[in-house]
C-alpha cells in the first residue's frame, strides 16, 4: 500500500471464474484484518467446489486429490463457507448458460449472504456461457458503478 500509495480503507477486490473465487475468499476471510476488503466483485464465481463429483478430477491438479480424497480442501476453498453476516457487500455476475461454472454457485452464494442479513447483488447475463460472459459489456459497466459507490471516499468525522 505504500508503494503504491494505495489506501487501505478503500480497498476493493474483483475477480473473474478462479480470480473471482479468490476475490471471495479475501473478501470473506481476509488474511490480515487490517486490510479488509471493503467490496468485493466476483463473475462466474466458483462459490461451492462441494458439489463437484467426489471422483472428478478437474480439480485435482490444483487441490491434490479429488473432492472424495480430500472434501475438506473443497469446503475450505469454497467461499460459500465463510459467508457470515458480516460480510463485506457483494455483486456476483453470471451467465445463465455457464456450464463450466453452473449460476446455481452464484445464485446459491447471493441467497445466502442476503439470509444472512449482507448485502448482496446478483445481475445474470441470460444465455450466456463462461467466456462470453467475462466479455460482457453490461457487466462489466455494473461492477465498475458498484467499487465506485462502495469505495466512494467517505470523510473523516474528526477531520472533515
Amino acid at each position: 500500500a505504500d508503494d503504491w500509495k494505495a489506501d487501505k480503507k478503500r480497498l476493493g477486490v474483483w475477480g473473474y471464474s478462479a480470480g473471482a473465487q479468490l476475490a471471495a475468499m479475501l473478501a470473506l476471510q481476509p488474511l490480515d484484518s487490517s486490510v479488509k476488503p471493503r467490496c468485493c466483485v466476483g463473475g462466474g464465481t466458483p462459490c461451492d467446489l462441494t458439489g463437484i463429483p467426489e471422483d472428478s478430477r478437474l480439480l485435482a491438479g490444483v487441490f491434490g486429490k479429488t473432492r472424495g480424497e480430500a472434501p475438506d480442501v473443497y469446503r475450505d476453498a469454497s467461499p460459500i463457507t465463510f459467508a457470515t453476516s458480516n460480510a463485506p457487500p457483494c455483486l456476483w455476475f453470471h451467465g445463465t448458460t455457464d456450464f463450466l461454472v453452473p449460476i446455481e454457485n452464484s445464485r446459491t452464494m447471493h441467497r445466502k449472504l442476503t439470509e444472512l442479513g449482507a448485502s448482496s447483488e446478483l445481475y445474470e447475463i441470460p444465455g450466456q456461457g463462461h467466456l462470453i460472459t467475462f466479455l460482457d459489456a453490461k457487466a462489466r459497466i455494473k461492477a465498475i458503478e458498484f467499487l465506485k459507490k462502495h469505495l466512494a471516499a467517505k470523510p473523516d468525522v474528526a477531520n472533515p
